[in-house]
């Protein structure tokens, strides 16, 4: 049996279709396990009539609000299955996604989870990015120049240094788009409690831990870009909140501090952080909010971490630089 793991927060206007594409997955011996976390909608009674004659069983876990991950692992304590899915509840399953990353654990019992691909839709335009698999803008992502071996077509990347490949280039597996066997989540390991970056975290602590990912060329999802996604900086408005998400995201990677890495991975690890905060957090402050003092001090925060940047000394000194002539013009200002 297969455990489906919905998080929902004020989610019922999704809710009609992101369970009819639960209910339409060609793989058929799964439960559902819905973790309401703090919803102040009516997210219970449209869940309630919606599945009221449905095949498989569902469970109903509502917590006080906690944020996305503690809510995935509040499913995952109630999970029965020998497999693990996340389902984001505003986002869409192909009636294939189930079955076919089963198959492909099946045909590669020493992969711990797999993935697959997915389309891009805004749902505020209505457009749909049919990218191929793994693309992105029509570029392909960087772990398929991994080594790889194949069997009935999944792949398990045979990289010895995939931590340190995720630290440094990312390795976005999509929580909503993999299946995970239950030992994954054995003595006590689940997703790290952050509200954004949480997956990615996880991703890589299941890797330092020895876990080995397949995945399918396939595309087996549909990912809705919205107003709602306040976990991707690239997706909200309000500047900042932004702000706010890449501060959260930059916490979630420093957590990482506390781990054993080896120093290949440190360095990676200080690499990412040095670019997040000078080419995220510091260009956000600065050249969208206007804000110098607090992009000054995570210039030098992403320095600290990577000294070795001309690039990052320069911007640097670019922001320095205009910081002294607006506090000299301000003085002038103030003497005329």
């Amino acid at each position: 049996m297969l455990s489906i793991v919905m998080p929902v927060y004020n989610r019922a206007a999704f809710l009609p279709t992101a369970l009819q594409s639960i209910r339409d997955q060609q793989y058929e011996d799964w439960e559902l396990i819905v973790v309401d976390d703090g919803s102040t909608d009516d997210t219970h009674e449209h869940l309630a009539s919606l599945m009221a004659n449905c095949p498989c069983p569902v469970r109903y876990i509502y917590q006080e609000n906690q944020g996305p991950a503690a809510a995935r692992n509040r499913g995952v304590d109630a999970a029965a299955g020998e497999y693990i899915a996340f389902f984001d509840s505003d986002d869409i399953w192909l009636s294939h996604h189930l079955s076919r990353c089963v198959a492909a654990l099946e045909a590669q019992p020493d992969a711990d989870w797999v993935f697959s691909s997915a389309y891009v839709e805004n749902l505020t335009n209505g457009d749909l990015v049919r990218d191929k698999p793994y693309h992105v803008n029509g570029r392909p992502r960087k772990f398929l120049h991994l080594p790889v071996y194949e069997r009935q077509g999944a792949k398990v990347i045979d990289y010895p240094h995939l931590c340190w490949f995720a630290l440094r280039h990312g390795f976005e597996t999509g929580l909503q788009c993999a299946v995970y066997r239950r030992r994954v989540f054995r003595d006590g390991f689940r997703l790290p409690n952050f509200r954004v970056g949480e997956d990615q975290i996880f991703v890589v602590l299941a890797l330092k831990r020895g876990f080995r990912p397949a995945y399918v060329e396939d595309i087996s999802a549909i990912y809705r870009r919205h107003d709602g996604n306040a976990s991707n900086a690239n997706t909200v408005k309000h500047l900042s909140r932004r702000i706010e998400v890449i501060k959260e995201f930059i916490r979630a990677f420093e957590s990482l501090d506390q781990y054993d890495l080896d120093r290949c991975e440190r360095l990676a690890l200080n690499r990412r952080l040095a670019e997040l905060y000078v080419w995220k957090l510091g260009y956000a402050l600065l050249w969208e909010n206007g804000q110098s003092h607090e992009a000054l001090a995570a210039f030098r925060q992403g320095i600290r971490r990577w000294p070795w940047s001309v690039s990052f000394w320069k911007v640097y000194l670019v922001c320095l630089l205009k910081a002294g002539l607006r506090k000299q013009k301000s003085a002038t200002d103030e003497l005329i």
